[in-house]
C-alpha cells in the first residue's frame, strides 16, 4: 500500500490500493491515450491508404507485364520447339542419305575386289 498525501484538512492522508490505481488507469489514463493515438492515427490512416492504393496499382502494372512476357516467352517456346521439329526431321534426311551413300560406296568397293 501506498500513502497519498492530500491538501484535505479533515484527511491528510489516505491509503491508495493496487487496485485503486487500476481503476484510476482504466477510467483516466487509458481513455486519454486512446484520444490522443486515435487522432495521430486518424491523420495517418488517409495516408495509408493512398500509400496502399498507390502500391496496389503499381503492383497490377507490373503483374500486367508479367503475364505479357509469360505470354511472349510462350510463344517463343512454342516457335522454338517447331524449329527444334524442323531440325530434328532435316537431321534425319540427311542421316537417311549419308547412310545411302555410304551404302552405295561399300557396295562400289565390294565389287571391286
Amino acid at each position: 500500500m501506498v500513502k497519498l498525501k492530500t491538501t484535505n484538512a479533515k484527511d491528510s492522508s489516505m491509503l491508495v490500493t493496487m487496485k485503486d490505481l487500476g481503476e484510476f488507469t482504466e477510467q483516466v489514463i487509458l481513455p486519454g491515450v486512446e484520444t490522443i493515438v486515435d487522432e495521430k492515427i486518424g491523420d495517418l490512416r488517409g495516408e495509408m491508404k493512398a500509400g496502399f492504393t498507390d502500391l496496389r496499382s503499381e503492383m497490377q502494372k507490373g503483374f500486367d507485364n508479367v503475364g505479357k512476357s509469360i505470354r511472349v516467352l510462350a510463344g517463343e517456346i512454342i516457335e522454338n520447339n517447331e524449329a527444334q521439329r524442323e531440325f530434328n526431321e532435316k537431321q534425319l534426311d540427311i542421316n537417311h542419305k549419308v547412310e545411302a551413300r555410304l551404302s552405295r560406296v561399300e557396295n562400289k568397293l565390294e565389287i571391286r575386289r
